[in-house]
């Protein structure tokens, strides 16, 4: 008996086949930096990526050596134990969307953007925003807003100092563990757009002018401490400074709170050498 398949038939399954490739789950890697220089769009430096380079589905895991940026690129996660990122200039940025973490060893962002917009963690290893040669190389940091990132234990940003702000803060910095987490060690510029908490140990940070005040919050908790040092720090009239905990502002910084501004500091409040 001779069967015909119907042209309706035919669409139905077209149409399901559709849906499938359409729908299917997109496998997400974790692609391995080879440990050398090189360029992150050459394939053959990355290992456990399906012969490609990481992508906005993927985590880029990098210990060492030199990545070569040309321009911005997207990624779900990087884990960055050490080594550089090096790109073409700050205006150029790289994105992690899902999870940041930074460990290991000492690590150095230069002429990049490094963009927080999700979950990050930096646990341990000194990080540079610059190469470690020096020089005009300046990177950046971006916590964006919605994102947070969380700074645990005694690390230090390391840099020469430079009067442009390298690090902007729009979403959740929160600073957790013991220990002196150094944003100051070499007067790195901040502007805090979003909340700053700290909750557990001492956070140092530098301000960035009157052209970059802070706008955001600043929460201590019982028990810790901030400390306003290194550049000048200039509190918008919709900033504030509050919590059980204790405020520093040592001799070697600068500070202007505008009128309108909140400072409700229950713990100790240290002003040296005040401008």
């Amino acid at each position: 008996m001779k069967r015909t398949i119907s042209s309706f038939a035919i669409l139905f399954s077209v149409f399901v086949l559709t849906i499938f490739l359409t729908h299917s789950p997109v496998h997400a890697a974790d692609c391995a930096w080879f440990g050398g220089t090189g360029d992150w769009n050459d394939s053959a430096n990355w290992s456990g990526c399906d012969g490609g380079v990481p992508g906005a589905g993927d985590t880029a895991v990098i210990n060492g050596g030199v990545v070569t940026i040309s321009g911005d690129i997207t990624i779900a996660g990087l884990t960055f134990s050490g080594g550089v990122l090096d790109g073409p200039g700050t205006g150029t940025t790289l994105t992690v969307t899902d999870s940041l973490l930074l460990d290991g060893g000492e690590k150095s962002v230069a002429r990049l953007t490094l963009v927080n917009a999700g979950g990050g963690q930096w646990t341990a290893g000194n990080w540079r925003l610059r190469l470690p040669s020096g020089g005009a190389t300046f990177g950046q940091f971006h916590n964006a807003s919605g994102a947070s990132f969380e700074v645990s234990g005694g690390v230090a940003m390391l840099n020469s100092s430079n009067e442009t702000v390298r690090i902007f803060n729009d979403g959740e910095l929160i600073k957790t563990g013991g220990g002196l987490a150094d944003f100051n060690s070499s007067s790195v510029p901040m502007v805090n757009r979003g909340v700053v908490e700290v909750q557990q140990g001492q956070l140092r940070l530098p301000g960035g002018g009157a052209t970059n005040p802070h706008e955001g919050s600043f929460t201590i908790a019982a028990g810790a401490r901030i400390e306003f040092s290194g550049h000048r720090h200039h509190f918008h009239p919709d900033s504030s400074v509050t919590g059980e905990g204790e405020a520093r502002f040592p001799g070697n910084g600068a500070w202007t709170l505008e009128a309108g501004m909140t400072y409700e500091v229950d713990g100790l409040t240290r002003v040296s050498d005040a401008t």
